[in-house]
């Protein structure tokens, strides 16, 4: 019984690397209205993307979780002015179901 729960694990594990890596862009700006950091996200596709977007800060435990849409090629900005307040240390994920998660932590 434990092996076949360790055999679906990993195959589930499997099934995202199996996808393509999801091809937007994440860069960073300071905030020029309030402190924190502003997200620049850039689809580099032709296509239109659904991103679901978490932000996590670790020292704290909240998590924040939002969708947003991104034509093909276009750019994103999303900061205090959205709602959103970046800090140093929280970490991003973004996810798309035809691709792999994005995951990386502000600086």
């Amino acid at each position: 019984m434990i092996g076949l729960l360790w055999a679906i694990l990993l195959l589930a594990g499997c099934n995202q690397l199996l996808k393509p890596p999801l091809p937007v862009e994440v860069a960073y700006r300071k905030s020029l209205v309030n402190e924190g950091y502003v997200a620049i996200f850039q689809n580099q596709s032709d296509k239109y993307l659904e991103i679901e977007l978490e932000a996590l800060d670790p020292t704290t435990n909240i998590k924040k979780v939002g969708r947003f849409d991104l034509d093909a090629y276009s750019k994103m900005e999303v900061g205090w002015l959205q709602g959103w307040k970046f800090r140093s240390g929280d970490i991003i994920k973004i996810y798309n179901a035809g691709y792999r998660p994005y995951i990386c932590k502000l600086p």
